[in-house]
């Protein structure tokens, strides 16, 4: 298992292992699913402390911002 350190937004360095990435990746993938975006919402706002590059993943994931914005405005 490799351990990647980075800075935080508030310049902590954090250490982030591979399988936490792995699981981000996946709840990426988990957000296009309406039946399951609330829980993922849930996890991934839980690690958006421990994990500086959250913002990264969501913008440049496929897919993620546009259902980000129609689950926002279709309320």
């Amino acid at each position: 298992m490799t351990d990647y350190m980075e800075l935080s937004s508030n310049n902590i360095l954090v250490q982030t292992n591979k399988d936490e990435i792995t699981q981000i990746i996946e709840w990426l993938y988990q957000i296009k699913d309406p039946l399951k975006r609330e829980q993922v919402l849930l996890e991934l706002s839980k690690k958006r402390e421990s994990f500086a590059d959250l913002a990264i993943y969501l913008w440049y994931s496929s897919g993620t911002v546009v259902c980000l914005y129609f689950s926002f405005f279709n309320l």
